[in-house]
């Protein structure tokens, strides 16, 4: 099976809601000859194209993209971390009842993973159950939650029961405001998202999480940010200075096992790397679409990478059929 496991849906009803009440959900809706178009409060602005909400539109595109299934996920500049804890919590709930019933419109197809609004713990262990009644197969989170790092100890509640459930969390950036030297040339995208995911990583990793919760399994976005590329440096710094030592007994790497990684390099010699250093069951297929910084080309993209075919099918849906319990 070709199965990709990094695409978003937007509920179909976001966009009537939003366009009657802009503040809602601190977005306004703009149309425009290529369509209904977001823009946020922070001025991000995408297209909303039908893929994004209709799942006879994603199962369609899905066929044209040579893909037997998708796992997707909320878009997350729609985790709504900036609303009062009601707003966030009551539209995390009815976007998972959507992702659920747009699964069943297309069963086999179309898998989907959940969202929790964290960072209010409690509300996010409850929901991570509602979830798993679902039948939803993974959940999303930010890489910072609410502006926090991942590995705040407060969400060890949240961690311990995805784990404990088995429901892999899979982390995305989020785009979080201003940031210094990356207002221009898209930076806030390209460095930034990548850098987000970087952190990420290496706290789950130096914190202790990972070495607390075995079981815990992580997907990071766009092949990793730049955390693969720079694991060499962490191994070192944890042999020659004290720091890294604080909270882990070993090398960084050798609690990376939670690890998974989508194939979103957008460069062949870079997604190549990224199997050789982590592993062929660590790489799933994921294009990000319909989102512009993805790919409508995502099995042509990893075949590219000239993997050997027991890894490239892996790549291309095996691992994702493991790690998500897709049956």
């Amino acid at each position: 099976m070709r199965i990709d496991v990094h695409c978003h849906f937007i509920p179909d009803f976001v966009v009537a809601e939003a366009q009657q009440d802009p503040d809602r959900y601190g977005l306004q809706v703009d149309h425009g000859s290529g369509g209904v178009f977001f823009r946020h409060r922070q001025g991000y602005r995408y297209p909303v194209p039908d893929t994004f909400t209709d799942p006879h539109a994603m199962v369609r595109a899905m066929d044209q993209a040579g893909l037997d299934g998708r796992v997707v996920s909320l878009a997350p500049t729609l985790f709504l971390a900036d609303q009062p804890k009601d707003v966030q919590t009551t539209f995390l709930r009815r976007a998972n009842q959507w992702a659920a019933e747009a699964c069943r419109a297309a069963p086999g197809r179309l898998w989907a993973m959940g969202a929790v609004p964290l960072p209010h713990v409690a509300e996010a262990v409850e929901e991570l159950d509602h979830i798993r009644s679902l039948g939803l197969v993974g959940v999303e989170i930010a890489c910072f939650p609410g502006g926090r790092p991942v590995d705040d100890p407060e969400f060890r509640p949240f961690f311990a029961r995805a784990a404990e459930l088995g429901l892999p969390v899979f982390l995305h950036p989020v785009y979080l405001g201003p940031q210094p030297g990356l207002e221009e040339f898209y930076f806030i995208n390209t460095i930034g998202n990548p850098y987000q995911t970087l952190v990420a990583a290496a706290r789950i990793l130096h914190s202790g999480l990972a070495a607390e919760l075995p079981q815990l399994q992580v997907l990071l976005a766009h092949g990793g940010g730049f955390f693969p590329y720079q694991r060499g440096r962490f191994q070192h710094a944890w042999h020659v200075r004290s720091e890294p030592k604080v909270k882990i007994d070993r090398p960084p790497l050798e609690y990376a096992g939670c690890l998974y990684f989508d194939s979103l390099t957008h460069d062949p010699l870079a997604l190549r790397f990224l199997v050789d250093a982590f592993g062929e069951d660590r790489v799933l297929m994921g294009s990000d679409f319909p989102f512009d910084m993805g790919t409508e080309t995502v099995v042509a993209d990893v075949a590219e990478a000239g993997l050997p075919g027991p890894v490239l099918a892996k790549v291309q849906g095996d691992n994702a059929v493991h790690l998500f319990h897709l049956g």
